[in-house]
């Protein structure tokens, strides 16, 4: 702890107090170095001087009553769920772990905000839904110490069975592109369909382009469509690609996001502007 200049400690009791300057630190003594489970010690000390002590630290984290245990950091959040196995009534999550100094304990599953069930593994299946409803999902994880970290990216889900998911008034079609070269100078991927809100209005996507070439419709820009490899941050469900994965690019998020909204239809569109001119020679 600090004090200020001119304020000090006089004497202790039941721990070894010393300083450097304003800064003051108070050790266990012989006898109290060990405590059992439950078990608790305190100390005392009498000081000199108007101030008041700052900057109060046990065992290098905060003692001020804080939300966070003393040198054990709450764990970090888990990755947004994938949604799977989606029925009238009920859809299989799963997602990435979290990370903890300390370990991590178990998971809270929160439907809409509200808490639907804890489990210890990275994986949790949803029951007893209504039918063509749309659901919300985020998931936090609790440590050792049963601190909650922040809760995970959310993933909407709508159980089949209803109108055909999110089709709009009257089942009108909601269609939106999507264009393959947005990915460079835009900087806009298919997870910003899930972050805008996007991806809950629509129900149609036209990815665009695929080139026409001999009269065969081919890829249009083959790093965006299948190779460019995607972090956890970027990604549509919270997962990084890896070197070895078959698929990557726009096409596997494009993937994920249908897992995540079963009720969108992805459609490809060719040819369009000098893409349009090719045909097989005679």
């Amino acid at each position: 702890m600090g004090l200020p200049s001119g304020t000090k400690v006089t004497s202790a009791w039941d721990a070894t107090v010393t300083n450097s300057g304003d800064h003051w630190t108070a050790k266990n003594v012989g006898w109290n170095g060990t405590l059992a489970p439950g078990a608790s010690v305190s100390f005392g000390f009498n000081g000199t001087g108007s101030g008041s002590p700052s900057g109060c630290k046990l065992n290098g984290g905060s003692c001020d009553g804080g939300t966070e245990v003393p040198g054990d950091a709450a764990p970090s959040a888990p990755g947004t769920p994938t949604a799977s196995d989606v029925t009238d009534t009920s859809v299989k999550l799963t997602w990435s772990a979290a990370t903890d100094d300390k370990g991590i304990k178990n998971y809270d599953v929160l439907r809409d905000g509200a808490k639907v069930a804890t489990v210890t593994g990275t994986s949790y299946t949803d029951t007893g839904l209504t039918k063509g409803t749309d659901y919300s999902y985020t998931v936090q994880a609790r440590d050792t110490a049963d601190q909650t970290g922040p809760a995970s990216g959310a993933v909407r889900v709508t159980t089949t069975g209803g109108s055909g998911g999110n089709p709009g008034p009257s089942g009108e079609v909601k269609l939106g592109y999507f264009t393959n070269w947005g990915v460079y100078g835009r900087n806009y991927h298919v997870k910003n369909l899930v972050t805008s809100g996007s991806a809950e209005k629509i129900t149609h996507i036209n990815y665009a382009f695929g080139n026409v070439q001999g009269g065969k419709c081919t890829i249009g820009d083959a790093y965006a469509d299948y190779d460019k490899a995607y972090t956890a941050e970027q990604s549509v469900d919270g997962k990084a690609d890896t070197w070895d994965q078959p698929l990557r690019g726009n096409f596997n998020q494009l993937r994920k996001l249908k897992q995540m909204y079963p009720h969108i239809k992805v459609l490809w569109s060719f040819g369009g502007w000098t893409w349009s001119g090719a045909s097989p020679t005679p």
